[in-house]
């Protein structure tokens, strides 16, 4: 299972490799681009840059699971496309695709009306990382572990 954009705050649990182009300063040491490595918590991450026509080192339909929350929209469009195009590429038929992107709306009008750190902290509780799921994601009765 991959989760793109898995930089400190939201990385996954056991079963996942977590991808980011933009790992903290002082994360994750050794890391080399495109190969993944354990880091101090246990979990597997790796550096990816993610731009038009890179790709990711996966065979094809070899993913049973492809999540990003809150990263695509920081991409370039064509960038994006291409993340796009490349997380269909590796998803194994019947595999699951779940991309989470802001709603605009939603942050202008708290903002607007002077409660953004409010309507910030009730999305924080709705939406806790990934890390919440461990080794086990479930989707309705499907088990993705």
């Amino acid at each position: 299972m991959l989760q793109l954009g898995g930089d400190t705050w939201n990385r996954c649990g056991q079963g996942w490799l977590n991808i980011d182009g933009n790992f903290d300063d002082g994360d994750v040491k050794g890391l080399v681009p495109n190969v993944p490595i354990t880091d101090g918590t246990g979990r597997h991450v790796m550096r990816h840059e993610f731009k038009p026509k890179s790709r990711l080192p996966f065979a094809d339909a070899s993913v049973l699971f492809v999540y990003s929350e809150h990263m695509l929209e920081h991409l370039p469009p064509a960038a994006g496309v291409s993340l796009l195009r490349e997380s269909w590429r590796v998803l194994a038929p019947g595999g699951l695709l779940r991309i989470v992107t802001p709603d605009l709306t939603k942050y202008a009008c708290a903002l607007a009306n002077g409660d953004a750190d409010a309507f910030l902290a009730k999305h924080a509780q709705r939406f806790p990382p990934m890390d919440a799921f461990g080794g086990t994601c479930r989707l309705g009765a499907r088990s993705l572990d």
